[in-house]
């Protein structure tokens, strides 16, 4: 409210020059003939896409009825170019402008609509702050009047009556013939009522005038808003400010406002994508939307002295897609800072474990030479990026031949990729966590039991992949040979033979050559008492 009586005050002032003159050109063919929709008004002038000065700072977003920024220049400079900007657009300059070196002021006019432009140094020498409001398409001189009262000053911003009626009994009768003609009682402060139809706010001000006898004067001013947001019934405190556009008000009952505006909005056209209040910011919100792509935020912001707080605001497409593209300006420095807050935190447990841990990228060649490249007997490309992971194989591969490779892929496109890179494994993160949720759901025991054989936690059972080498000595023998079973307990379920073939049910007299790999189930005490049979000599004999 506080700026809807800023806005009432520069009306008074523009229009307080030439009286009794009000600009009337509601006849051109143009013309709306009623109180305009903000679709109809924007269709005459949409403040929000009105040409700026170069190196403007908006102030506040720039909205359909009004606009207010920053600019480099002078106060004459300024007014000029938004002067030319509107009679370009089709709008008449009214008389009684005033433009010095301290400040600029005009009001215009076109299809019954009045726009003021003002224009005052601001901080600085060589900047000033500009604003433009539309006032609307309703004249304060054809607002309805009580009888017997009698005009002191009627213009284009405001109009001034007088009349012997008591405060009370004339309130009383503004407000009845306001709602006789279709307005809406849209909130009050002081003295002072509004009242909206459609896209049109008009202010009421009745108060007693002790200068003129102890008279009664009502003060009518108007102004066109950016958002028509309907008000509930019965509600307190119905406060509307158009900076950005929103409704605030009190009331008891939560659950009526709900229904409110679900029901109100749903015949507008917005639909909700909620079927109830969900907590936004510790607030319970709901957000509709509309074929515009325009949003409607509803939230119960407290509560004080039993009642609850409620706002509604509104957000254009335009306003919409202006925080979505600053969002993804923001992306990569946010990302970037969060990295590196992962990265930090990531060294500070790594240095409090004892364990190696290198900061760097895995596309850089130096890096991946510090992280010991050149003596690893295994990489994995683990990044979120299928270009890094690529770039990673590449070098890597180029860098050690033998090197073995694991590499994750986001899709079988990138998968295809990397093993042209020189990838020996690709793990498909997402193509496994589905495969896996599938038979969690068709071979619920089946996935249990490989969950517990494959993790790598407690005395369970797990698998463990256990190499023939030379050193070892058992290269040649067999697995009966071996007792495998009754010296460790372990179970061989596979063995990988060095062309890379699998035998998935060993028998018992098959050979083990060197360079085979055993695929064994068991306890993590079975296994490694298998790892023993198949350690080197040498180890076995410091035990």
């Amino acid at each position: 409210m506080q700026k809807l009586c800023v806005s009432c005050a520069l009306c008074c002032f523009f229009g307080c020059g030439a009286k009794n003159r009000a600009a009337d050109d509601a006849t051109s063919a143009d013309a709306i003939k009623t109180p305009a929709t903000v679709e109809q008004a924007a269709k005459i002038l949409d403040l929000s896409t009105f040409p700026l000065m170069d190196g403007a700072k908006p102030l506040e977003l720039p909205q359909v009825a009004n606009l207010f920024y920053l600019a480099t220049g002078d106060v004459k400079t300024a007014f000029e170019f938004n002067r030319k900007a509107l009679l370009a657009q089709g709008w008449k300059e009214l008389p009684n402008s005033s433009v010095t070196d301290q400040s600029g002021s005009a009001m215009f006019s076109r299809s019954g609509f009045v726009v003021f432009v003002t224009v005052t140094p601001h901080g600085e020498p060589g900047s000033v702050q500009v604003r433009l409001l539309n006032q609307g398409n309703v004249k304060p001189g054809k607002l309805p009047v009580p009888p017997n009262a009698k005009p002191v000053y009627v213009g284009d911003s405001t109009a001034m009556y007088e009349t012997e009626a008591a405060v009370p009994a004339t309130v009383d009768a503004c407000r009845n013939l306001f709602i006789a003609q279709g307005w809406v009682p849209y909130g009050d402060a002081g003295d002072s009522a509004v009242f909206k139809q459609n896209a049109n706010l008009a202010t009421a001000t009745v108060s007693s005038a002790p200068a003129k006898g102890g008279k009664t004067t009502i003060q009518y001013t108007t102004q066109l808003i950016s958002a028509d947001i309907p008000a509930p019934p019965n509600v307190e405190e119905l406060r509307y400010v158009d900076e950005p556009p929103e409704l605030t008000f009190t009331t008891a009952n939560q659950d009526a406002i709900v229904d409110f505006y679900s029901k109100t909005l749903a015949t507008a056209g917005w639909k909700s994508t909620m079927d109830k209040m969900v907590d936004v910011d510790e607030k319970p919100t709901m957000i509709f939307r509309n074929a515009a792509k325009e949003m409607l935020t509803l939230a119960a912001t407290g509560v004080l002295s039993g009642k609850h707080l409620f706002s509604v605001r509104f957000q254009s497409a335009a306003e919409i897609a202006e925080r979505d593209r600053k969002r993804k300006e923001a992306a990569p420095k946010l990302r970037a800072a969060a990295e590196a807050k992962a990265a930090q935190e990531a060294k500070e447990a790594a240095e409090e474990e004892g364990v190696l841990f290198l900061e760097g990228n895995g596309t850089d060649d130096d890096d991946l030479r510090e992280a010991g490249l050149e003596r690893a007997r295994g990489l994995i490309a683990a990044s979120d990026d299928d270009a890094d992971n690529l770039y990673i194989a590449l070098s890597a591969r180029a860098a050690k031949p033998d090197l073995f490779i694991v590499a994750r892929a986001s899709n079988e496109d990138a998968a295809k990729k990397l093993r042209l890179a020189g990838a020996d494994r690709i793990v498909q993160p997402y193509q496994t966590a589905g495969r896996t949720m599938a038979n969690l759901i068709l071979r619920p025991q089946v996935t249990a039991f490989v969950d517990i054989v494959t993790t790598a936690s407690g005395d369970d059972l797990r698998f463990e992949e256990i190499e023939v080498t030379a050193a070892s000595g058992q290269g040649g023998k067999t697995i009966r040979h071996l007792d495998i079973r009754k010296e460790t307990g372990a179970l061989i379920v596979a063995l990988r033979k060095r062309d890379g073939s699998f035998d998935t049910t060993p028998d018992p007299e098959a050979v083990l050559d060197v360079g085979d790999v055993l695929i064994a189930a068991g306890t993590e005490a079975e296994l490694r008492l298998l790892e023993q049979i198949f350690a080197s000599r040498q180890t076995v004999a410091q035990q």
